[in-house]
């Protein structure tokens, strides 16, 4: 492993807030790479080459001892049992060799605290281009290997795609809560963006899913007080079958999120929804021309809440008023005046259902 240079001054700082000496990293080829002297930086440390080429622990006694050494202690730092530099800490060496082994300790820790977030920040790279490649490119193919991250293609999964409810920072957690909840291998792959992020999950059973999703929104409300959506696509087993479950999975989102206003929503219980998250703008505008064209924003407002209520109480005037807190009188009204505007009258259930689809249209895509 190679330090950096702002991970290696990043060290000693710390380590100077502890012990209060001046503090020393330098490379495997004996060049100080951060110190807390800065006028030290960029010198050689020829006591640090005794220390790479025997693997022992160096008192200095005085000033020079070594071309360019001071008084103090030299220890080698290992990271998975290889010498990646020295450590050295200057001063009096019967005062400073008392923290020999509270330095070593806490240069590896925090080495490996680096390491671990910088392979974390990796996988997390490598799986968002992963999905990125699977789901927009029309050139990938079942034999294809991506082993960046060794997914194999022929296992099911479920594409998921979740929304949450404020763009926020909180990806990196979002994203080891979704492995935490969702990962039963490493074969599910996961992207995490601000807002939006995409899984694919080996775990296909619906209740098992659900049951995990729903944990998964309970986290993020309870940490970052946010709410969250999910849509899922069909089972997928092939290259093809994977993006099709993404649209799927997006598909259902929306329908969750206009709709159903369930937070986790499977593409197989769409029911009408699968018909209208498919439908292309010039048909849905169609439509609302047809239909709805005669009536004001506010009246359409108006008549989707009316409808909704209606259709609960399966045509029932008297149930459907009392839910809307109107006289049953004010709702024949209205559903006359409906008919008269539109030209459909909503107690027929062919017009109904015409109205009704008009109306979840104009939700989805307003186009007049």
């Amino acid at each position: 492993m190679i330090i950096s240079k702002n991970l290696a001054q990043s060290i000693v700082d710390n380590i100077k807030e502890i012990i209060h000496h001046e503090i020393n990293f330098i490379e495997t080829d004996g060049t100080i790479i951060a110190s807390t002297d800065e006028n030290r930086i960029g010198k050689i440390h020829e006591g640090a080459k005794k220390v790479i080429a025997t693997g022992q622990d160096l008192i200095i006694r005085f000033d020079d001892e070594f071309p360019g050494t001071r008084s103090g202690f030299n220890t080698a730092v290992y990271f998975q049992n290889q010498i990646i530099g020295i450590i050295g800490i200057t001063g009096v060496p019967e005062v400073v060799i008392q923290y020999a082994k509270i330095i070593r300790k806490l240069t590896e820790l925090m080495i490996t605290e680096a390491h671990a977030k910088s392979s974390d920040f990796m996988r997390r790279q490598n799986e968002k281009a992963f999905i990125d490649s699977l789901i927009y490119n029309d050139y990938l193919s079942d034999s294809d290997t991506l082993s960046a991250a060794h997914y194999n293609i022929k296992l099911p999964r479920r594409c998921i795609v979740g929304v949450i409810s404020n763009e926020s920072d909180v990806d990196y957690d979002v994203y080891h809560t979704l492995r935490r909840y969702l990962s039963d291998s490493e074969n599910t792959v996961i992207s995490a963006g601000s807002s939006v992020f995409v899984v694919f999950s080996t775990i296909t059973s619906k209740g098992t899913l659900a049951f995990h999703l729903n944990e998964i929104s309970q986290h993020i409300k309870h940490y970052h007080q946010m709410d969250v959506s999910f849509g899922i696509g069909r089972i997928c087993t092939s290259f093809e079958e994977s993006k099709m479950s993404y649209k799927q999975a997006c598909q259902s989102l929306k329908w969750a999120q206009n709709f159903s206003k369930e937070i986790i929503q499977f593409y197989s219980e769409m029911d009408i929804g699968l018909l209208l998250v498919d439908f292309s703008e010039p048909n849905s505008k169609s439509l609302q021309l047809n239909t709805l064209s005669n009536l004001t924003g506010d009246e359409i407002k108006e008549y989707i809440e009316i409808l909704r209520v209606y259709e609960a109480n399966n045509g029932s005037i008297s149930r459907s008023a009392e839910d809307l807190f109107i006289h049953k009188n004010t709702l024949q009204y209205r559903l006359n005046k409906l008919h008269e505007k539109t030209g459909f009258n909503p107690r027929e259930l062919k017009d109904f259902t015409i109205l009704k689809l008009a109306f979840m249209s104009y939700e989805m895509h307003p186009q007049i």
